[in-house]
């Protein structure tokens, strides 16, 4: 009944789908609504208490179409970082490619861009986090054979940082703790695929170098599986 007032005005759709609805605080959301041909996309900023729906971004394909994707992140308020509202991280053509945009409201209709390039964005963001800043994901940026993690810090956008070695040919994969101190790094090839435990805190970054394989940063503090 909170979009009925707004589905009720898209009279030039035949039928509507909402792809995703995250919530961004407690008492706000946004849903992504798009027709069946996926032609245009809005985005619903809704305040649950007041039972108010805006239209904060309508936006045509422009020829091709809106892929639908679920991992909208929300990044909470802290104002001890400099964040006053509540806001979000997306998935967001820039250029012809598939980048993460911060929006730091909820009604915020102009994004910050936070990464850029001709390579994309596999997916949406993995991981934030809020103490240092990180918005971890997984990407094309070195070839598109490959799968990469990154992190870029929400203040210094377009500063993309490696997690993973990206010297050497990888796949890799990556879920992460809930305050993203920890992560399972799962290398899928080419070579042997192995899984192990990283620490992400700067304060264990300190590990011996020759000892690091697969990530850049970090501390490796066991192996799951080595499949020797």
């Amino acid at each position: 009944t909170v979009y009925q007032g707004h589905i009720n005005k898209m009279h030039y759709y035949e039928s509507i789908l909402v792809t995703e609805v995250k919530w961004v605080g407690n008492d706000k959301l946004i849903a992504k609504m798009t027709d069946r041909s996926s032609d245009i996309l809005d985005v619903i900023a809704v305040d649950v208490k007041k039972q108010k729906t805006d239209v904060v971004r309508s936006e045509p394909s422009n020829g091709s179409w809106w892929e639908i994707t679920h991992n909208t992140m929300h990044i909470p308020r802290n104002e001890a970082k400099g964040r006053s509202n509540d806001g979000y991280v997306d998935l967001k053509p820039v250029d012809g490619y598939n980048h993460l945009v911060y929006f730091p409201t909820i009604n915020s209709t102009d994004p910050i861009i936070l990464t850029s390039g001709k390579w994309e964005v596999v997916l949406g963001p993995i991981s934030f986090d809020e103490q240092l800043e990180r918005i971890y994901f997984q990407a094309t940026k070195k070839s598109s054979n490959e799968r990469h993690i990154y992190y870029v810090n929400i203040n210094r956008p377009r500063v993309i940082q490696d997690v993973t070695d990206t010297s050497k040919p990888g796949v890799y994969g990556v879920t992460f703790s809930s305050n993203s101190k920890f992560a399972l790094l799962t290398y899928q090839g080419p070579k042997i695929p192995y899984q192990k435990i990283i620490s992400l805190d700067p304060k264990d970054d300190r590990d011996s170098k020759k000892d690091i394989v697969g990530n850049k940063i970090g501390k490796t503090l066991y192996y799951l599986e080595e499949n020797e």
